[in-house]
């Protein structure tokens, strides 16, 4: 939810545009902020801007740029005309801006860039709404990014499951960055399940429906759902390779202990002969 203890709260509604940059802790310097639980630990820090700065600044980077316009506002369909020309009609991936309309906001998002029409008392609910979907939409884009990684990597690591051929422990940083990956990307998509419940008692109604809007023009419910398997079987591909490498490697150790151990006694039956026959000529 927001925070509005911050000294720049009042006017950051007034300001209508805002930069938006996530951070993985609160800001301490008294900035407005929106706590995001699940599906992942996020704090989205608001710093108001003007509109022409907003427009400038494009959503650079990871950071988010919103133009709030509120439903009272004396806009101008030119200068409406003007923003949605801002916010594009394709994002890098080809893909249109998406749209979210609720009882009392509705919002366009492309890229790094969005729009959202409200009056002044729901404009922060509708900016956590948003920040929200936000979230979620770059995790569900982690999590496909990271199984496209996880498919190749697997048929490449298929081997490490069974039988091993030697050379295999070179493979070790490889195997171990796989499981890495899997290992979070199916923590996010566990904490993905969580988020489209939006279970928080401390969710305001605006907010939620906004967000499950959005979340069904995004698709987000089939493909969390197309996630869950692979990612599973991902995970347990990789416990399997390293405990095959774990175990191959500890009988590897057994073996030539063994071996040690038998070149001792061989040498001390020796010793023992030798001392033998040495009193046996004495």
């Amino acid at each position: 939810m927001l925070d509005f203890s911050g000294k720049s709260a009042a006017s950051a509604v007034e300001t209508k545009a805002w930069s938006i940059e996530f951070a993985a802790a609160a800001p301490d310097d008294g900035r407005m902020f929106i706590a995001v639980a699940n599906p992942a630990t996020a704090f989205a820090i608001l710093s108001p801007l003007d509109l022409a700065e907003a427009k400038a600044r494009a959503g650079a980077g990871d950071a988010l740029t919103v133009v709030g316009l509120p439903v009272s506002a004396d806009q101008t369909l030119a200068g409406e005309q003007e923003l949605l020309a801002w916010i594009g009609e394709a994002d890098q991936r080809g893909k249109p801006p998406m749209r979210a309309s609720a009882r009392t906001a509705r919002a366009v998002v492309c890229d790094n860039r969005a729009l959202i029409y409200a009056r002044d008392e729901h404009m922060r609910d509708a900016l956590d709404g948003l920040v929200r979907f936000i979230v979620l939409e770059r995790q569900v884009r982690f999590q496909e990014e990271a199984m496209h990684t996880l498919w190749a990597a697997i048929d490449r690591d298929i081997d490490l499951t069974h039988a091993l051929a030697p050379g295999y422990n070179e493979r070790q940083q490889s195997v171990n960055e796989m499981t890495e990956l899997a290992g979070r990307a199916k923590a996010s998509n566990l904490r993905t399940g969580i988020a489209l419940a939006q279970m928080d008692p401390a969710l305001s109604d605006p907010s939620k429906r906004l967000f499950g809007e959005f979340a069904v023009v995004g698709g987000m419910h089939e493909r969390y759902d197309s996630l869950i398997d692979p990612l599973t079987y991902a995970v347990e591909s990789y416990d399997r390779a390293n405990t095959r490498m774990i175990e191959t490697r500890n009988a590897a150790k057994e073996r030539t202990h063994f071996l040690f151990e038998f070149i001792l006694m061989v040498l001390i039956v020796l010793l023992i002969g030798w001392e033998l026959l040495q009193m046996m000529n004495d």
